[in-house]
């Protein structure tokens, strides 16, 4: 018993706060995201809402909000969330001359997709049915999970992260929170909408949202660690 008291006290930095929420975040994604990818598999828990959702957006499709929802999905692609990332960090690497955020928000997203691209093609879903009352797609890639939605996902969970702990009031969380929760579902909503992409989709790019968001955490925790013990060196 006790050499592992000492183990544990000697590694106590191991089990500080920030590192049990990135080893929760982390674990609770994935969780996620395979549960979500076994039910896939098997056609039973969440999946099997999939076919009763896509019936209920043919039902009741309305060309209004269809062509409000195409623009969200627009603003949300893989290519126009790359360029207001790398537009918007080199606008605050600029201007608070920080560069060590910034370049970690575009590595983010970068990871977001390489992730998606590889899982898409690994998974090989199809996507649903194409319908006269859907939009008119030539799937060039799978289904599972959604780009867009891990896109705007990591994107709001990362810039919520690195303002909370810039300057963690309850009024900045509250809103960064609700911010970031009404972000992934308008642009969920509209990929399931115009029958881009299944529940399951939408909910499995969740998960691994949460999971790259530790791992951001974690290079940001140890690499901010390593710079303040740098300092301390040099004053010393």
């Amino acid at each position: 018993m006790k050499p592992i008291i000492q183990f544990i006290k000697s590694r106590q930095n191991i089990f500080s706060r920030r590192n049990v929420l990135i080893a929760t975040l982390f674990a609770i994604g994935l969780a996620l995201f395979l549960s979500i990818y076994d039910g896939v598999k098997e056609q039973e828990d969440l999946a099997t809402y999939d076919a009763p959702l896509l019936a209920w957006t043919i039902s009741s499709y309305d060309p209004t909000l269809a062509a409000i929802m195409r623009v969200v999905t627009d603003l949300s692609s893989p290519v126009a969330l790359s360029i207001f990332s790398l537009i918007g960090a080199a606008l605050w690497a600029w201007r608070k001359k920080d560069f060590w955020r910034p370049t970690l928000l575009v590595f983010s997203m970068t990871l977001a997709y390489i992730v998606s691209a590889a899982i898409k093609v690994f998974t090989a879903r199809e996507r649903p049915t194409v319908t006269d009352l859907l939009e008119s797609h030539a799937a060039i890639s799978y289904s599972f999970p959604s780009g867009h939605t891990l896109g705007i996902a990591v994107l709001l969970l990362v810039l919520a992260y690195f303002f909370c702990v810039a300057a963690p009031t309850v009024r900045r969380v509250v809103f960064w929170g609700m911010a970031t929760v009404a972000g992934i579902t308008l642009v969920a909503f509209s990929r399931i909408y115009l029958g881009y992409h299944w529940l399951t989709d939408v909910t499995a790019s969740v998960g691994l949202a949460f999971a790259i968001l530790a791992i951001t955490i974690a290079i940001d925790t140890y690499a901010s660690s390593r710079l303040r013990r740098k300092f301390i060196s040099k004053e010393a």
